[in-house]
């Protein structure tokens, strides 16, 4: 047996047998003549994600998952027990009875001492119990009388207070920290905008069409058309007053000077000429669908739900998130690029092999 991606199982297809070298060996003769090679066939990331955006559509998760626990009439049908406790049947080879509560006492045994055993850490009072995520068919009452036993007698801490953000430093600037690394691995920052910012869904518009993903316009320009890097990216982090937006890339040393320089290029292009439409209503389909698509499992829902509530004070409805991406437009996107790269506020880190200072003349916007 064999297992292949489904373009590959294509290729094979096409070529007739396994038999062959898909990086060396022509796949077939083309109309013309001519060999034709995986590599000709071979769809481009972009050609990918062009496509997933065409295809991938939020309302498909909304009707897929708006009965999701109803079932069809098959799954209606099958006999449910009732009671307290699953019903456990000794001779299923599926699902089993766990032999880790067997013989335990509904009161538990004295506490012993603990022998032979190591300190691994020794934390402070402010790390605390976390990845509490009950999952299944819970009521929420009986989760949150539940878990207010287990830490009934956990000391209560006072809330945090959030100690408000300096003045950014001035840039534009430079700081290399000299390794003998065989990569060139360098963050190109801005300061961001905080995470109850009205401009924040306008920012993540941006941070995906720059870098996030095979289709983005720094991944295609760096890696795709130029080759210069494997790794290139972005990311934006809002804070509570505050935020930072990074470009961030690993490179051949000798290769560093062209990478940065095309980073700028792109980062003018940007703020100078905004984005098209077409592009952006591309990106919005991925956000949605990545934003549909990272709550399909209970921690992230958790993960969200609890960062929610410490930031904002309450759980803001996915609906209402992807309501405010579909509202982002051209000019919200133009107008958080030119609040975002600022020349002044731009700073460049690089670890490396790198001694050259000269590289501050490349950061100009």
């Amino acid at each position: 047996n064999y297992l292949a991606s489904p373009p590959l199982v294509v290729a094979y297809a096409l070529a007739g047998t396994l038999d062959i070298n898909l990086m060396e060996d022509p796949l077939g003769i083309g109309s013309d003549g001519e060999p034709v090679y995986l590599r000709d066939i071979w769809p481009s990331n972009a050609e990918i994600e062009m496509t997933i955006a065409s295809a991938v559509q939020s309302s498909l998760f909304r009707a897929s998952y708006a009965e999701v626990f109803a079932g069809d009439e098959r799954w209606q049908s099958l006999p449910s027990p009732t009671g307290a406790a699953f019903d456990w049947q000794s001779d299923s080879t599926y699902v089993r009875n766990p032999p880790y509560f067997v013989d335990m006492a509904a009161t538990p045994a004295p506490v012993r001492s603990i022998t032979g055993a190591r300190v691994l850490a020794v934390l402070g009072d402010s790390v605390t119990t976390d990845h509490i995520s009950p999952a299944g068919n819970i009521k929420a009452d009986r989760a949150l009388a539940a878990v207010e036993r287990a830490l009934a007698e956990m000391p209560e801490g006072a809330a945090p207070t959030f100690v408000p953000s300096g003045s950014p430093q001035p840039g534009p600037a430079l700081l290399l920290n000299t390794d003998d690394s065989e990569q060139s691995n360098f963050a190109l920052g801005f300061p961001g905008i905080a995470n109850d910012d009205p401009d924040r869904r306008a920012l993540l518009a941006l941070d995906t069409i720059l870098g996030g993903g095979g289709s983005s316009r720094l991944f295609q320009e760096i890696r795709e058309e130029r080759g210069l890097a494997y790794s290139i990216g972005t990311y934006s982090r809002e804070h509570h007053d505050i935020g930072k937006w990074v470009v961030y890339g690993s490179v051949d040393p000798d290769q560093l000077r062209e990478c940065i320089a095309t980073i700028m290029a792109e980062l003018r292009r940007v703020r100078d000429g905004g984005v098209n439409e077409e592009e952006l209503q591309q990106v919005k389909e991925q956000v949605k669908g990545g934003i549909l698509i990272s709550l399909e499992d209970t921690w992230s829902v958790a993960s969200r739900n609890g960062s929610h509530m410490q930031r904002y004070g309450r759980v803001i409805p996915v609906e209402q998130v992807v309501a405010e991406v579909e509202a982002v437009t051209s000019d919200d996107v133009l107008r958080v690029a030119r609040r975002i790269l600022r020349e002044e506020a731009l700073h460049l880190a690089v670890i490396g092999p790198d001694e050259d200072e000269e590289l501050s003349k490349l950061l100009r916007l």
